[in-house]
């Protein structure tokens, strides 16, 4: 059984029966409900679908959440939540609930999303969407450089704190290798696409992508600095 048999499926179920045998009028505005929603095993067909005032469409995605769990309860908390963007080109007369139930529905669908496992299918249409993704503008990247630059890890102290903590830590020979290892199977592809420009370390003649090598290696080459010291 899809539904947990409570109080919440009873009256839920009342809602919906005496939606199917009565006339809302013309002027009345209205909104298609699906008995058993699309995203836990139901259909398009007529018997599925009601029609509900926006309160009575509310109150029933509302119960859904109670009447449900697992995986099925994470998908009417998703769906109970986006019922508050309300969009007043597709929904003029949605029912807007009042602050204190618009906390509480967005404290549920965070609360049952947590520890939501990830297929690798999932990871890969969320890769994938992101790739279409349009490249950010000049002045939206300016606006993110900026708030980037206002956290405690870019200040002076912060920089401070990160670089002790860098010194600190002890990289064994195992470690470096197969972070090498790691490194050099990478495909040098940015993740918009386009290949990156290589370049070869004239300290370590190691080849890379441009960014890695600029961050890891020429004035920051370990080999570099290491010659430097030697020739103090």
């Amino acid at each position: 059984m899809i539904f947990i048999d409570n109080k919440y499926t009873r009256i839920y179920y009342e809602i919906v029966e005496r939606a199917k045998i009565r006339e809302l009028g013309t002027n009345v505005y209205k909104e298609k409900h699906h008995v058993i929603p699309r995203s836990i095993g139901g259909d398009n067909s007529k018997q599925n679908i009601v029609a509900l005032t926006a309160r009575e469409h509310f109150i029933c995605h509302w119960l859904l959440v109670k009447m449900t769990y697992g995986k099925e309860k994470r998908s009417m908390s998703h769906a109970l939540r986006m019922m508050l963007a309300v969009n007043p080109a597709r929904h003029p007369g949605r029912y807007i609930p009042n602050s204190k139930k618009y906390e509480l529905i967005k404290k549920i669908a965070d609360e049952v999303s947590k520890g939501r496992p990830c297929s690798t299918e999932t990871r890969e249409k969320i890769r994938q969407g992101n790739l279409r993704r349009p490249l950010a503008s000049e002045e939206t990247r300016a606006k993110l450089s900026a708030a980037a630059k206002r956290r405690k890890g870019f200040t002076p102290e912060g920089r401070a704190k990160v670089v002790e903590s860098n010194k600190s830590r002890v990289w064994t020979q195992e470690m470096k290798d197969k972070l090498r290892a790691h490194n050099l199977g990478k495909t040098n592809v940015t993740q918009k696409g386009i290949p990156q420009e290589k370049l070869t370390c004239p300290f370590c003649n190691l080849t890379g992508g441009k960014s890695a090598m600029k961050h890891w290696h020429f004035n920051k080459c370990k080999l570099n600095n290491a010659m430097r010291r030697e020739n103090r």
